[in-house]
Formats: C-alpha cells, sequence, structure tokens
C-alpha cells in the first residue's frame, strides 16, 4: 500500500512539472525584457513679444491672457481670449488644440504655470511670453 502511495506522489509530480511549456523559443520570449523609456519632460517654451508677433505674421495663433477680469479691463491684446489662471484647468476645453497658443500675464509668472497646465493637458504648441503684459510693444 506504502508502495502504491509512493509511486502515485511520484506520478503527480511528474505530471505537474512535466506539463509546462518545454519550447525554449517560447520561453526567450517570456523573458524579454522592454527597454525602459523616460517620458519626455514637458518644457514651456519661454518666447519674447518680438518673436509671439512674428508667429502671428507666419501662422494662425491664439493669444491666451491668464489675468483677473480686472486686469483684463485695463487693457490687453487685441482679438486675445481671456481665461483667468484659476479657471484655466476647467476652461480649457475652449482653445484649439491645433493652433499655437500665446500665454500671458502680467509679468509673465502665471502664464509660465498656464502654459505647464495646457501642456499637461495635451496641448502640443505652447508659449509663455516673457515678460507679460508689462513687456508689450504698444500697439499690440
Amino acid at each position: 500500500m506504502m508502495k502504491q502511495k509512493l509511486i502515485f506522489l511520484f506520478l503527480l509530480v511528474l505530471f505537474a512539472f512535466g506539463c509546462g511549456e518545454s519550447n525554449p523559443e517560447n520561453k526567450k520570449e517570456a523573458t524579454k525584457v522592454l527597454p525602459k523609456t523616460k517620458p519626455t519632460p514637458l518644457v514651456v517654451k519661454d518666447i519674447s513679444w518680438e518673436e509671439a508677433v512674428l508667429l502671428r505674421e507666419n501662422s494662425e495663433v491664439i493669444f491666451l491672457d491668464v489675468r483677473t477680469p480686472g486686469e483684463v479691463a485695463a487693457g490687453t491684446v487685441k482679438g486675445s481670449v481671456a481665461i483667468p489662471l484659476q479657471e484655466l484647468t476647467r476652461r480649457s476645453m475652449e482653445l484649439p488644440k491645433d493652433k499655437k497658443i500665446l500665454v500671458f500675464c502680467r509679468s509673465g509668472n502665471r502664464s509660465a504655470t498656464a502654459s505647464t497646465i495646457l501642456l499637461n493637458q495635451g496641448f502640443k504648441e505652447v508659449y509663455n511670453i516673457e515678460g507679460g503684459i508689462l513687456k508689450m510693444p504698444m500697439g499690440l
């Protein structure tokens, strides 16, 4: 009886470990390790007002003013879209993703933050205008 139990146990072990995949090619494929890729960092492109004007002359762009409504009321770029920074995350769908977005604020700090928000939301061509409206040339 003990001999039968040992034979049964032996056959069970053989069956359990002997029925695995025996093709070495499949084992190689299963152990392939894909190279690690680092995500491309989202970098805000800073441009001057002069570069912004050139972009507007050579392609279709959207000027985005991220200042408060009170600041915008004091003056802004003609034809710009005004979305305050604190509303940008929920209102970004108002902007076309297929156009260059030129972002400005008063001094360039909020617009840098706004540019990062837009890049994180999938906008491809976002530019922060350095110096903000304080550096804007007259007549723009």
